[in-house]
């Protein structure tokens, strides 16, 4: 009896733990650094870098100078709303109001522009063109910091994985140590050969403790593109990468259209021309439409209401050059933008064409790289066996162990150099990689 009652206690604690985690928000989670997987990191990017938080209120902010500009062509409504107390009364008021030395105001004042040489208009193109090319600045900034997020994430496993087969030589070199003082205490060995590994692995070791160093910068370095600073935890190994993969090249016929970074040289250039368009205005006249409805007695609130309604045309006539300079600048400023639209197509002509060389070269390496770390593998084996035996001397092995341990470093080496080659292509133009060759036009 008392056993099931205890076994029944259990239960319900179980159970009473179970409904906590389920109710309570953050109960079950897991636990910090715990390792993430790529898409994982990115999630966090996308909620977290501080340079998407900036350029999404960038986004806000021309919005909003956006609106205020649309509202100059609203009429613009005004109250106000005024007391004077006179020392001596003035005639005009005394015919208007009587015998008092106060005076109240109230007016309600609408102004209407009808026509400003159309720089009403150049000013609302030229926001909305603004806001446009910060929407693509904020994905031009989502493009790079997941770039970098991917690079500083692969470069994390690149670590992980070159600490992983440090870590297997070292173990290779200890177990070759013991069986090497075995073979010398039975004569077959010489203390040369067990100097020879001992070195060997004091070398190891040292490089482990650098490797370690070198993981730890990199996890931060992780963190810091996730926008945090603490050091993040990555899977141990990524996949194997199909060699078929191809590289779509539409991006370049097209002129990179859609990227954000010629989108936001095209936009900053026609709201150049519209400042253009703005400056240009000065040089004609100004027509306007006025009403104002008022108030005015020796009381609050006053009577004697009245309203005139009217028209202002202003024509200008010198302005000491302002408007010719202001002209001026906004049509060297939109020369300037129209090279940098043209050597911003360049350079992403460029930055493509180099990260596919580097990712053909990277295919082309891990064919020949997967052949060698087969070979390199069968021949440490068999190195191994016979060095077992007593058939093989320290150096031999040593050799075969170094041409595997480089052979699976070189391998992973390509295969970490393709990724990042292929985030900074997808970063340029995104759907380019493909994973069929023939599936490229």
């Amino acid at each position: 009896m008392v056993r099931i009652i205890i076994t029944c206690g259990r239960i319900l604690a179980f159970i009473v733990a179970l409904v906590l985690a389920l109710l309570i928000p953050g109960t079950e989670t897991r636990a910090e650094g715990g390792p993430l997987g790529l898409e994982e990191c990115l999630s966090i990017a996308g909620k977290n870098n501080a340079e998407i938080k900036v350029a999404l209120e960038k986004v806000k902010e021309s919005e909003a100078v956006y609106r205020g500009k649309l509202g100059f062509l609203l009429p613009q409504v005004d109250a106000n709303l005024s007391y004077y107390r006179y020392n001596e009364q003035l005639p005009a008021k005394k015919q208007r109001f009587g015998e008092s030395l106060d005076d109240y105001y109230a007016e309600m004042v609408m102004k209407l522009p009808l026509f400003q040489g159309g720089k009403d208009w150049g000013q609302i193109r030229a926001a909305k063109n603004n806001l446009d090319a910060e929407k693509q600045r904020l994905e031009q900034v989502k493009r790079s910091v997941f770039a970098s997020v991917k690079k500083a994430y692969y470069e994390r496993v690149r670590s992980v994985v070159d600490l992983g087969i440090q870590k297997d030589l070292l173990k290779g070199l200890e177990e070759q140590s013991s069986i090497a003082k075995l073979l010398y205490a039975g004569g077959k060995f010489s203390a040369i050969d067990v100097l020879k590994i001992e070195t060997q692995a004091a070398v190891s070791r040292d490089v482990l403790k650098n490797m370690e160093n070198t993981m730890r910068i990199r996890s931060l370095a992780l963190g810091r593109a996730l926008g945090s600073d603490k050091p993040v935890e990555t899977v141990q190994d990524v996949a194997d990468i199909d060699t078929r993969i191809g590289i779509r090249r539409n991006c370049i016929a097209e002129g990179f259209k859609g990227n954000p970074d010629r989108l936001v040289a095209a936009f900053l250039l026609d709201k150049s021309r519209n400042d253009e368009t703005t400056a240009e205005s000065g040089h004609y006249p100004y027509l306007s439409f006025i009403g104002n409805y008022n108030w005015e007695d020796k009381k609050f609130f006053p009577g004697n209401s009245n309203w005139n309604v009217g028209a202002a045309v202003t024509v200008p006539i010198f302005h000491g050059g302002t408007v010719l300079a202001a002209v001026s600048e906004a049509k060297a400023r939109s020369r300037q933008l129209e090279v940098k639209l043209d050597d911003i197509v360049k350079d992403l002509a460029v930055r493509f064409e180099s990260s596919e060389a580097t990712v053909t070269d990277s295919l082309n390496r891990l064919v020949t790289t997967r052949k060698v770390l087969s070979l390199a593998e069968d021949t440490y084996r068999t190195s191994l066996l016979r060095y077992k035996s007593g058939k093989l001397s320290a150096l031999e092995l040593l050799d075969a162990q170094t041409v595997w341990y480089n052979a699976r470093l070189g391998y992973k080496k390509n295969m970490i150099d393709c990724l990042i080659a292929m985030a900074e292509i997808e970063q340029i133009c995104p759907n380019a990689v493909v994973f069929d060759r023939g599936d490229t036009k």
